[in-house]
């Protein structure tokens, strides 16, 4: 028996720490919202050069470029994706987009 107790004590200190990283683990996540994310497609004519794409811009066929952006909120979000579809556009000639009503924001 006496060998019993620091295997005990060992077990609930592991215990004590795993329970503290859980609550810490969902604290974090309840302060920190994951970001609102905005996209766009944008059609390019067949043959169109594709430039920069980068972080935000990805593509997705021949004549088909996803854009996105995140914020805070929706609004954030969607102004954000607003502003790198026109600098896109503003790049590529020839190009339209695909919804141009609507940048729906998307959560994250």
């Amino acid at each position: 028996m006496p060998y019993c107790w620091p295997i005990r004590r060992l077990l609930l200190a592991v215990s004590v720490c795993a329970f503290a990283g859980l609550l810490g683990g969902l604290g974090y996540a309840a302060l920190t919202p994951p970001p609102f994310t905005g996209s766009a497609m944008i059609v390019l004519r067949p043959g169109t050069p594709v430039p920069g794409l980068g972080s935000h811009v990805t593509r997705l066929t021949d004549t088909v470029v996803s854009v996105s952006a995140q914020g805070k909120t929706p609004a954030q979000a969607r102004t954000a994706a607003s502003a790198v579809v026109r600098s896109y556009l503003a790049r590529v000639e020839g190009a339209k987009l695909l919804e141009p009503v609507a940048i729906p924001p998307r959560h994250r």
